[in-house]
């Protein structure tokens, strides 16, 4: 089993498929899921031919802009060989499982909610084995890892394309043009909140990395692992809910929207609150469970991060009504504020406390995230109080 030293490596890497995930998201996933489910039937095949070719030339171009750089900073002598090919093979992971991630959200789109969980349940069913057979052949490396999780996505990926490839035709010039505009319109707000978005969780790898050490960045990383399934839970309830209300949200009158989100919140909080709790009372037991006693020490900072899953939780609701009313320029504004906490607070509190103010910090910064998504969800019902506006509207004067 890898160590913490090695896990701080992964962090740090993982940094760069996160980058690549969230490019994804801006330009491909979230307009996807907005207006994917309100295409006809004459336009399906169409569109979907729109999104592999913008995935494929987005994300692959975007990957080997990185790849070219680590390899100049190899030359260079500024990174050793065995970072840039952890690097290089992190990039190709990230673009296989981030086609892997396009067609999950095609479920989404066509409201089969169940494929998505078989699709995600086989990737975890047959990643899991194949990084226990890999661990039966010899000593585990990062590169190694990637490798395996590449080929387990591939074999997913594979019976998945069959049949997507029966639907996809090629976009003509008028889709290619509406398509794109779409896209951008509701995209370029994600795109320039992404640095932020990064920097807000993300970030605190790095800033770990730089500030203290390797191993206590794996220390950490290996704890928001154990975070990090919740957050899965939430981003697929998002995936399911947002085109099944994209669909109908014009049609729905303001108390519907309120009456809607505050099932949305009080589901999520009590799925957040259970896991939450298991976290803080069986913290160090679950990491000595899953890591062994290299990384036993991290236990005491899982029950620290057991406030991530509540306020992930909280947040998501109005998350998902901002993302159907297409104001994803709300969402850029609550973004930079946690940003700007990652920096403001997170540093001093790494600076003095070490991993535990990573940990403390990182609780602020998704808690300053979900209170301004709330923030902004409260002034775009404030500000359209009457009902008059329809949400399609509201996206109009955000692109304006």
């Amino acid at each position: 089993m890898i160590g913490a030293e090695g896990l701080g490596i992964f962090a740090m890497t993982s940094v760069l498929v996160m980058t690549l995930r969230s490019l994804q998201g801006g330009a491909v996933l979230e307009p996807m899921s907005v207006f994917g489910s309100r295409r006809s039937a004459q336009e399906r095949g169409g569109y979907l031919g729109f999104v592999v070719m913008l995935q494929l030339l987005w994300i692959g171009g975007i990957s080997a802009l990185l790849g070219l750089g680590s390899f100049v900073l190899w030359q260079m002598g500024t990174i050793d060989l065995v970072h840039t090919r952890t690097v290089v093979v992190s990039l190709i992971f990230a673009n296989v499982i981030t086609f892997q991630y396009m067609m999950r959200r095609q479920f989404y789109v066509d409201h089969q909610p169940y494929s998505a969980c078989v699709q995600s349940l086989a990737y975890v069913v047959v990643s899991v084995g194949g990084l226990w057979l890999y661990k039966q052949v010899g000593e585990v490396t990062i590169v190694g890892m990637y490798f395996v999780l590449c080929a387990s996505s591939f074999i997913v990926c594979g019976v998945q394309a069959i049949r997507l490839g029966r639907q996809v035709r090629l976009p003509d010039a008028d889709e290619k043009r509406r398509f794109s505009h779409d896209h951008w319109s509701y995209g370029r707000w994600i795109l320039l909140a992404m640095p932020a978005t990064i920097a807000y969780y993300q970030g605190y790898f790095l800033l770990c990395g730089s500030l203290l050490s390797t191993q206590e960045t794996g220390y950490l990383k290996a704890v928001d692992s154990l975070v990090a399934p919740f957050t899965q839970v939430a981003i697929g309830l998002s995936l399911m809910f947002v085109p099944m209300i994209a669909k109908r949200i014009d049609n729905m009158s303001i108390a519907a929207r309120v009456a809607y989100t505050r099932k949305l919140f009080l589901g999520m909080l009590g799925i957040s609150s259970v896991y939450a709790a298991i976290a803080f009372f069986f913290g160090p037991t679950i990491v000595l469970w899953t890591f062994g006693e290299k990384l036993a020490a991290a236990g005491p900072v899982l029950q620290k991060m057991a406030l991530i899953p509540l306020f992930i939780g909280m947040g998501q609701p109005a998350s998902i009504m901002l993302t159907v009313h297409q104001r994803s320029d709300l969402r850029f504004y609550a973004v930079m504020v946690a940003a700007v906490a990652t920096f403001v607070v997170g540093v001093p509190l790494i600076l003095n406390f070490g991993l535990d103010g990573a940990t403390w910090g990182m609780c602020v910064s998704q808690g300053v995230l979900s209170a301004g998504i709330w923030v902004a969800l409260l002034w775009l019902r404030y500000r359209h109080a009457d009902g008059n506006v329809p949400a399609a509207k509201a996206a109009g004067a955000a692109s304006a």
